[in-house]
Parts: structure tokens; sequence; C-alpha cells
């Protein structure tokens, strides 16, 4: 009980994955549940531009980034995580930007997104999820999409 909201998976391997559910020591299990990864090795990640902006003319870029396991924090009685607003996690140097060659230089990639900001909406966002994949073991997705934050989570946009 006490080590519920900090546990993780103890011995993963490579990529681990386990629910947690608190349980009184009669057995009886209480409401709340979480799913915890762990890990040897880093998740590498990467997404072509043009797979989560809506835009037709973007380069031939992609994000890329790597995430340790413990890293990817799941939402407690939900197999989700936040939704992450793909922009401001490359302006916080989270996620890079990268072409065939290598990383793109910073001043290239905002100069690239300030101009489209006044042409095009340029929103994407992803997450992260568990669901149970066809040989009925729990896996883990990246799922993205060319919304904003605001937009996925709901929140309304008052315009006076």
């Amino acid at each position: 009980m006490e080590e519920f909201n900090t546990a993780f998976p103890r011995s993963p391997g490579e990529l681990g994955m386990e629910v947690m559910v608190q349980a009184r020591s009669n057995g009886r299990l209480i409401d709340h549940f979480r799913v915890t990864l762990n890990g040897s090795s880093m998740l590498k990640v990467e997404v072509p531009l043009n797979a989560i902006f809506c835009t037709a003319d973007l380069p031939p870029w992609s994000l890329r980034w790597d995430i340790w396991p413990r890293d990817v924090t799941l939402r407690r009685n939900m197999c989700t995580s936040a939704w992450v607003d793909a922009y401001t996690a490359i302006l916080a140097n989270e996620i890079e930007v990268v072409d065939k060659k290598g990383e793109i230089p910073k001043e290239k990639v905002e100069s690239f997104f300030k101009q489209g900001k006044d042409k095009l909406v340029l929103h994407a966002a992803f997450r992260w999820a568990v669901g149970i994949s066809e040989d009925l073991k729990m896996a883990l997705s990246l799922q993205c999409l060319p919304a904003s934050v605001s937009q996925l989570e709901g929140n309304p946009i008052f315009k006076g």
C-alpha cells in the first residue's frame, strides 16, 4: 500500500510492464490501479513530420527522441499518459528534429514553425497508451494526432 504511487516492475528485462493494484491486508482490492513500466534499454522513437502535422508542404523531417521506460508516466486508473504538445517539446529540447543527414539546427526549425503559424495550423500532440496486442499481451504504443492538446483534452476555447 505504501509503495503504490512509486513502485516499478522489479525484473522487467529490456521492457516490462505491470498492472499494480492497492490491496488491504485482508486481501481485498481497493478501487485504484496503475500501469507501470521499466526496462534496461531506452525506447527509441522516430516519427515523420508528415505523419502528425496536417500540412501539405512539410520538409522531409522527423521527430526523434529517446526515453527510458520508467519515464513514461501513465495516469492512475487509466492506460494513457497525458497529451504532450509536439512543438513545445521541440522548444524544450525534449525532442529533436532530424533529416537523413542528422539533426536540423534549432534556428531553422523555429523559423519554419513561426513562418508556418501565420499560414497553417501546425498543431500536433502525442501520448503513450497501453493496450492488448494480438498475442493477448500488454503492448505500449505511441499515439500521435494533428491537433492541439486543448482540443484533445476537450478544453473549450472561449471567444468573446
